[in-house]
């Protein structure tokens, strides 16, 4: 997730996971497809953007997410 990457080293706090890779996560917050992005507040999930299997997330739907949640 280039676009990802890039918006993230602009923000404190954004942090990437291989849900993938890390199992108890993938289950814990019921990753079905990569890329997910999940926004905590507070230590509980506030709000979630799922990537469409086969395509991802587009730079314009991750930053129309970020927008919608104030980041």
């Amino acid at each position: 997730m280039p676009e990802f990457e890039k918006q993230a080293g602009e923000k404190p706090g954004f942090f990437r996971l291989r849900a993938d890779i890390l199992e108890e996560i993938e289950d814990r917050h019921s990753v079905e497809v990569v890329p997910t992005v999940i926004l905590f507040k507070e230590g509980k999930e506030a709000a979630r953007l799922d990537g469409a299997y086969g395509r991802g997330l587009s730079a314009a739907q991750l930053s129309a997410f970020l927008s919608a949640n104030g980041l």
